[in-house]
């Protein structure tokens, strides 16, 4: 990533979590501290591409409920808007998983 951005290349970052609090609100500050703390700005972009819930629909994979974890600040945000939706990544099969990549 540095060396792209010497040369003044983009990297984009594919992201692949947990749908859950703690999966769905790691981009967003990862990218903060990259473009904005680091300074590299719009050299750096991220693409969630897992998990999503139209995956977990689409390939019906199981809910962790025990992934909710009402001590986790996040998880209040969370569940607002997925209510009790978690699952774990490696739901998803070896096939889809590469497919995505």
């Amino acid at each position: 990533m540095e060396r792209n951005a010497q040369n003044g290349k983009r990297t984009m970052i594919l992201y692949f979590g947990d749908l859950d609090p703690s999966g769905w609100e790691m981009l967003p500050p990862l990218l903060t501290t990259l473009q904005d703390e680091m300074g590299l700005g719009d050299l750096v972009a991220g693409r969630r591409c897992a998990l999503t819930p139209a995956q977990v629909e689409a390939n019906k994979l199981p809910r962790n409920p025990d992934a909710l974890k009402e001590t986790d600040t996040r998880a209040k945000k969370y569940m607002a808007r997925f209510g009790d939706l978690a699952v774990e990544l490696d739901a998803l099969p070896p096939a889809t998983l590469e497919a995505l990549v």
